[in-house]
């Protein structure tokens, strides 16, 4: 069983549905890193590391990284309990001190070497969900090597809209490879931006598919 953690509330259909597409023939399962909680108890998000996710009710909300560490640890140490041979964290943001008995796939970990593969060069166009997450996003990708060109897209973004389209236009010069860099944008927003522009497209959720795939063909 392949153990899925979101960093809000369960159940997450909209999330693990490409999963269960992509990875037919396994048992998947997704625990929450806010389930169990009251929205009142989360602590005001102040800015410092912004990560936004969803809650059951499906209201989006900002939390802060340093609140959501101890209960990703709890998370991990519930999922092994289940006997999971493997945790895939659905979410690009840095939680490396997180520790399991179990192998853990973590965006911020596979992603930027991936798209290393891909994008040799240092120019790099990503899609991030709020606006106040630039900075953290710059200087992840800084220490990759990769000079950033940001568009805040909201996760709720369904279809392209004229902002969007004149942003890739007024870019199209700027980088060859564009990231849609959080777990859970939809598909099709991702399949529309390939549509109109000449850079490769990557989101975060097909790489993080390969990446289980690739993990699952070296131990069979």
């Amino acid at each position: 069983m392949i153990g899925f953690i979101t960093i809000g509330q369960t159940p997450r259909e909209d999330l693990i549905e490409p999963y269960e597409k992509l990875l037919a023939g396994h048992e998947l399962k997704m625990v929450g890193a806010l389930d169990g909680i009251d929205v009142k108890d989360i602590p005001p998000c102040e800015g410092h590391y912004p990560l936004i996710t969803k809650l059951r009710n499906g209201e989006f909300i900002q939390v802060e990284k340093d609140f959501l560490e101890t209960r990703i640890q709890g998370v991990i140490e519930e999922l092994e309990k289940d006997d999971v041979s493997l945790i895939v964290l659905l979410c690009a943001g840095d939680f490396n001190q997180a520790s399991a008995r179990v192998p853990v796939i973590q965006p911020n970990q596979v992603v930027p070497q991936m798209i290393r593969w891909y994008e040799p060069g240092r120019n790099l166009g990503l899609m991030i969900p709020i606006a106040n997450q630039e900075q953290a996003a710059r200087e992840k990708w800084k220490a990759h090597g990769y000079d950033v060109f940001t568009r805040s897209v909201p996760m709720n973004t369904n279809r392209m809209d004229e902002e969007l389209l004149d942003w890739l236009d007024q870019h199209k010069e700027k980088f060859a490879t564009l990231l849609f860099d959080c777990t859970g944008y939809p598909l099709s927003l991702v399949q529309e931006v390939r549509e109109v522009t000449s850079s490769t497209v990557f989101s975060t959720d097909e790489l993080l598919v390969d990446a289980i795939q690739a993990y699952l063909r070296a131990i069979t």
